[in-house]
């Protein structure tokens, strides 16, 4: 789970069997949640900083993660 995120800040939706994955961005923030609006597209999420991990693992738990977790598990085989 990743606490430190701000504006602008990029997070990948890992989808789900209904769901297509996507890259996202932070564009709007509260105490304990985050506004997340799809780059280049048109979906949007309310989620809890709690439900964004800063470990990617290569599926879908958590179902959120930061770009740069998910980069490096791509980066570090």
């Amino acid at each position: 789970m990743t606490k430190n995120l701000s504006l602008g800040a990029q997070v990948y939706y890992t989808g789900d069997a209904a769901n297509v994955s996507g890259h996202f961005e932070v564009v709007g923030e509260g105490e304990n949640h985050v506004m997340l609006s799809e780059i280049d597209g048109d979906r949007t999420f309310h989620v809890y900083r709690s439900q964004i991990g800063d470990v990617y693992q290569g599926h879908c738990n958590p179902r959120f993660v930061t770009e740069e977790a998910r980069q490096a598990y791509f980066n570090n085989p």
